[in-house]
């Protein structure tokens, strides 16, 4: 007699793509300062117009993916960026303090993209299930 074990939950957190968009954002600090040659990405124009866009498409990528964490990547990438800019500063702890305040409305407006996406992908999921049952009442 075998037994069959059950099977396995997926995990409700999504551990592998919080460490890929942290790492992602931590690229697009070191990408950015290293081709500007600028000490920090954010002391570039680059960054306006290459880093900020981009991590809102990292939060808005991921919170397509998972719907239910969908502000946790989003942020990760702003924290992954801000830990690569802390580790390659110069003047770390004077400037630490600075760097989170200007870090705070960023990690806001890349949060607020995550929850609008997140929300549009859970209701797209519930119209599409809605429009299924809809169909098969007609079939019936």
């Amino acid at each position: 007699m075998t037994t069959k074990l059950p099977a396995r939950p997926k995990p409700s957190f999504p551990f592998v793509s919080v460490l890929i968009a942290a790492l992602l954002g931590a690229a697009l600090e070191i990408a950015v300062a290293n081709s500007t040659g600028a000490n920090e990405a954010w002391d570039t124009p680059e960054y306006a117009v290459i880093v900020l866009p981009a991590l809102g498409v990292i939060a808005a990528i991921f919170a397509w993916i998972h719907p239910r964490r969908s502000v946790i990547c989003g942020v990760a990438a702003v924290l992954g960026h801000f830990l690569a800019m802390v580790l390659r500063a110069e003047d770390v702890p004077s400037m630490l303090p600075l760097g989170a305040l200007i870090t705070l409305p960023i990690l806001a407006g890349v949060a607020l993209i995550g929850l609008f996406v997140g929300r549009l992908r859970k209701e797209a999921v519930h119209d599409h299930d809605d429009e299924a049952e809809e169909h098969e009442d007609l079939d019936q």
